[in-house]
């Protein structure tokens, strides 16, 4: 059975069911699932298991990816940088916010008295990781099922 986003869920550990199952064995199991993320970078396997395994207690990690990325050539990373990527990821998490946030809305959010250029750019920049993480990870997962199909 090919690996899908899905089964991200499966690096969550839960409590034995004392129900009863078919006793089957499973498609895919979770050393397949850590074994397919093994093969992405650190950022990109955190997202993952933020986003996908629901595991929001890395939140401070991936935030901090975030802006090790995002603030490269800018010097020094101020507090302004950490709410960006910050809001950036809870329009992740919720999309319905990303696409209505009026510019006050956005400057709102981070506390500060308006929205300028260049916290736009660094906004977008932020959304374009988080894009590019999704991307690597989907191709990651794309890879590792041609292998499972490949002789």
């Amino acid at each position: 059975m090919p690996l899908s986003l899905e089964h991200f869920k499966l690096l969550n550990a839960k409590a034995n069911s004392f129900d009863r199952g078919t006793g089957g064995v499973p498609d895919i199991t979770f050393q397949e699932v850590a074994d397919a993320l093994a093969t992405v970078e650190y950022p990109v396997s955190v997202y993952a298991r933020f986003l996908y395994a629901r595991q929001r207690e890395l939140w401070p990690q991936v935030i901090d990816l975030m802006i090790k990325e995002i603030a490269k050539e800018i010097d020094p990373i101020e507090d302004i940088h950490k709410q960006i990527a910050e809001l950036a990821v809870t329009a992740l998490i919720d999309p319905l916010i990303h696409g209505c946030l009026t510019h006050p809305q956005k400057a709102f959010a981070v506390g500060i008295p308006w929205w300028t250029r260049k916290n736009e750019t660094l906004y977008q920049n932020a959304l374009f990781l988080l894009d590019l993480w999704d991307f690597d990870l989907r191709m990651a997962v794309k890879q590792w099922n041609n292998q499972l199909t490949d002789p």
